[in-house]
């Protein structure tokens, strides 16, 4: 049996508060990993979503162990009830007890390494706990009206840092549902490189709530504003990283490279940074495209050597209306089709361009006979 230490309320409270922020998966086998990091007791937690540390009281045991959420939850509960809460480790379980009671649970297996971010070219942010929690809540709060998540669904779930010479602000987009955009600024201590930095809007408003206090303690910020991923929310026993989110469609190409890899797919790459895709006959022309979401559109020419007659740009019309993914058009003497897969979403794209090749047989047999009768418009 291993005894991790006598835990205060405020220890487990904060490395609650902190799993919260990037909601570990207990499925997965993911928690809050506790080990001793220069003789101190140190949480961490790295997901998808980003990493969290923080850190407690000096401590000598050996070993790393997760610990899942719900049972740190569970030790701060005992903690608030009783005395101090002692954590023991035996047998792939972990024990959490005190004056108050006992609670068990199996460890997870995965453990968390997080690394504080460094670099020669960081830009740092000194500013208040307050005002930071300000400009993260009202700068990522949804609008103010009951949107039905259908629709709020078609708003990216990004938010805009944008650091100036003497001041950090935030802003969010709800152009597609006919809101508002918000911004929010505060003074603050800038040293190094200025500009914008995007980041998940939801990730920002967890934050929000992890730094819900009226202290004026520092917290300082760390990015690389030109070619980071991270960037860093620093307090004096905790840090929060957050991913930078991919708003240029060029930033996926290395990831669309290796999706068509891991589905077996044949395909070459262009030097304008197009990419031909062969599969089961056909041949499918992929091109990554700068929108709201950036998307990779894959286009296929369905049929060549027709005539522009009235009937297939009727048919084409109607094909237009009653699709919603695949849209349809005419250039010189072919036809093609083409469909637009979000960035975010590559997994589904061998799946897409398969439904792609195997609509385009039939139908491009049927608007080939419809370009070979009638005057050419």
């Amino acid at each position: 049996m291993i005894s991790l230490g006598k835990f205060e309320k405020e220890e487990l409270e904060t490395a609650c508060l902190a799993a919260n922020v990037v909601c570990p998966q207990e499925n997965l086998g993911e928690g809050l990993t506790v080990q001793v990091i220069d003789g101190i007791r140190t949480w961490s937690s790295s997901t998808s979503r980003g990493d969290v540390i923080t850190q407690g009281v000096p401590a000598t045991f050996e070993g790393k162990y997760t610990l899942s959420p719900r049972f740190v939850h569970e030790a701060d509960c005992l903690a608030s009830e009783g005395n101090p809460v002692e954590i023991r480790i035996e047998n792939g379980h972990a024990f959490a007890s005190n004056d108050f009671g006992l609670f068990s649970m199996i460890l997870g297996n995965k453990e968390s390494n997080v690394s504080p971010i460094d670099g020669d070219n960081l830009t740092t942010i000194e500013i208040s706990q307050k005002a930071l929690h300000h400009i993260l809540h009202f700068g990522s709060c949804d609008p103010a009206a009951f949107i039905p998540e259908s629709e709020l669904a078609k708003v990216p779930n990004i938010s805009k840092l944008s650091i100036l010479e003497e001041s950090i602000g935030i802003h969010s987009f709800f152009d597609e549902i006919g809101c508002n955009r918000t911004g929010s600024f505060q003074k603050a201590s800038v040293c190094g490189p200025i500009g914008e930095f995007v980041v998940d809007r939801m990730m920002c408003h967890r934050v929000s709530k992890f730094l819900n206090s009226a202290e004026k303690l520092e917290i300082k910020i760390s990015l690389d504003i030109n070619k980071g991923n991270i960037v860093q929310f620093a307090g004096a026993n905790w840090k929060i990283l957050l991913h930078r989110v991919n708003t240029g469609a060029a930033r996926y190409y290395n990831e669309l490279v290796d999706v068509l890899r891991q589905s077996d797919l044949f395909f070459l790459e262009g030097i304008d940074s197009s990419i031909c895709v062969q599969h089961a006959g056909q041949s499918v022309l992929l091109n990554l495209l700068d929108n709201r979401w950036p998307v990779v559109r894959c286009t296929i020419e369905l049929t060549s050597g027709i005539k522009r007659t009235f009937d297939l740009l009727s048919e084409i019309d109607q094909q237009n209306e009653s699709q919603v993914d695949a849209k349809y058009f005419s250039f010189e003497d072919s036809v093609y089709a083409c469909i637009d897969v979000r960035c975010d979403d590559l997994g589904h794209l061998k799946e897409c361009l398969c439904a792609l090749i195997e609509d385009s047989y039939l139908l491009g047999d049927y608007l080939a006979s419809l370009g070979t009768v009638g005057d050419e418009l």
